[in-house]
């Protein structure tokens, strides 16, 4: 067993691995990690309107308040299950 940081949440975890070592403390991080390098590759090959990059503004502002979670949003769930 090695213990590891993992590269979204930066928490420590113990990776069993005997092969390749895991980057990602869990499921949740590891989607974390493919979610934003998918939306990022989507992002900039998309052309939105300048009321649409408003919006898009507007959702990554928000996003970025769930960290601190001085915000809520419409759907938000708690998923800390």
């Amino acid at each position: 067993m090695t213990n590891r940081v993992c590269m979204v949440c930066g928490n420590d975890f113990e990776d069993e691995s005997r092969f390749k070592p895991r980057q990602y403390c869990s499921d949740n991080c590891s989607d974390f990690s493919k979610f934003k390098e998918a939306f990022e590759k989507t992002i900039l090959l998309i052309e939105p309107t300048p009321e649409a990059k408003k919006l898009i503004r507007g959702d990554m502002f928000r996003f970025a308040n769930i960290l601190s979670k001085s915000t809520n949003t419409i759907g938000a769930q708690n998923v800390s299950n």
